[in-house]
């Protein structure tokens, strides 16, 4: 680092800090749930940890001591405070992402792709070492000597020449508390959107099958084809119009979010079109190479006039006198295994406009699917809100996160 250090911090190599304790290569298909020693994966780390690792609250992957040594005494186990790299990753944001070991109280090994670094001389605080490859200088350092095309990769060598500053122990001290305040109340609010989002599912299930009913609704719900009550199109093949300019929004097969939500990430592309989407049309996805597990899923276009239709993505355009957008998309999605059982082909699932057409459905009168509609927005306006709310906690962390690591701000 050429930066100039604050006034009694350090600055050292990672070779120098910390001890390289051996890890181990074994792949998911060898693991289980039985087993007597748990197994920590670098895709683990990429997909749930930053930072630290409460070991009480995971249940990680089990795997025999026999697979990872034939002299099962000399296994390396890890510790509390020891710090999981990953060595690995498919974008330079992923590189050397890292979380510090806690509350371990089992046997826990470090898998495939990961450096596990052990600070024998206590120069870090504890709680403090999850967050040294976070430094945006450190960062910086991994991301020049990752090598690779579509993943990247640092070699231990590369990573023991890393250089990290070391504020006194003291200070990380009250660093270390102040980033894990933070991280409790991500944490917190991560939990609060997945109970959220689970009683979304249990709510949806009762009111959308008429299993649960608004007061004053009595009638029977009335069978009907998705054919009878939606005009059916095929998207057009846009991709030659992509322009990130663009006025139009495109939208693809990964427009379209697991819980049945258009994603705000869309490509744009520039062409003069009478293929406009209209408010509360139904896009549903057409084809999918991940076993069908997208097939037939649906979202509302929530505005007119500003979105086209790829190929592979169908519009189902419903007659408003009689169905609900919104109750309609979210319905199929309850109903989604009915499109996997009909899924054409082995490698790519395609679905063919006769089996959406011909999907039945029980709906009740208009004014009741209004209902319903409305209590499932307000549902998924309370999550909105709390996913707004989680994602200014984390940009609030990263900005006093920098501040903190680089002795912009002493404490």
């Amino acid at each position: 680092m050429s930066k100039q250090l604050p006034r009694g911090w350090q600055e050292k190599t990672i070779v120098e800090i910390f001890q390289f304790i051996k890890n181990y290569t074994n792949s998911r298909a060898e693991l289980n749930d039985y087993d007597e020693i748990s197994y920590i994966h670098y895709g683990d780390i990429h997909k749930y940890y930053r930072h630290r690792i409460e070991c009480d609250k995971v249940d990680f992957p089990k795997i025999s001591a026999e697979k990872l040594s034939k002299d099962i005494n000399k296994i390396s186990y890890v510790e509390n405070g020891d710090l999981i790299v990953v060595d690995a990753s498919e974008d330079y944001e992923g590189t050397c992402l890292s979380a510090e070991i806690k509350n371990l109280n089992y046997k826990l090994v470090s898998g495939l792709h990961t450096f596990l670094l052990r600070d024998e001389n206590k120069i870090f605080a504890d709680g403090y070492r999850g967050y040294i490859f976070y430094n945006h200088d450190v960062h910086i350092q991994c991301c020049k000597v990752a090598t690779g095309i579509s993943v990247y990769g640092i070699s231990q060598e590369n990573l023991k020449n890393i250089k990290v500053m070391i504020p006194p122990l003291d200070e990380q001290k009250r660093i270390a508390d102040i980033l894990s305040t933070f991280d409790d109340l991500i944490e917190n609010l991560n939990k609060l959107i997945e109970k959220k989002e689970i009683y979304k599912k249990g709510v949806m299930q009762r009111v959308l099958t008429g299993e649960v009913r608004f007061n004053g609704f009595k009638d029977e719900w009335e069978t009907m084809r998705i054919g009878d009550i939606c005009e059916y199109k095929n998207g057009n093949s846009f991709e030659n119009y992509i322009d990130e300019n663009g006025k139009l929004f495109l939208i693809t097969l990964d427009s379209i979010t697991i819980d049945g939500r258009l994603k705000n990430n869309h490509k744009k592309i520039n062409i003069d079109t009478k293929e406009l989407l209209s408010k509360n049309d139904i896009v549903m996805i057409l084809s999918d190479i991940a076993h069908g597990y997208f097939l037939g899923l649906t979202a509302v276009i929530d505005k007119d006039n500003c979105y086209v239709l790829n190929q592979r993505v169908a519009l189902l355009k419903p007659n408003n006198i009689i169905v609900n957008s919104y109750f309609l998309s979210k319905l199929i999605n309850i109903n989604q295994k009915y499109f996997k059982k009909y899924g054409q082909g082995s490698s790519q699932q395609n679905l063919q406009k006769k089996s959406v057409e011909n999907f039945i459905v029980k709906i009740p009168s208009l004014e009741e699917q209004n209902k319903i509609a409305e209590l499932l927005t307000l549902i998924d306006k309370d999550i909105d809100n709390l996913k707004q709310i989680l994602q200014l906690r984390k940009l609030q962390k990263k900005g006093v996160m920098q501040k903190l690591l680089t002795g912009e701000v002493r404490i």
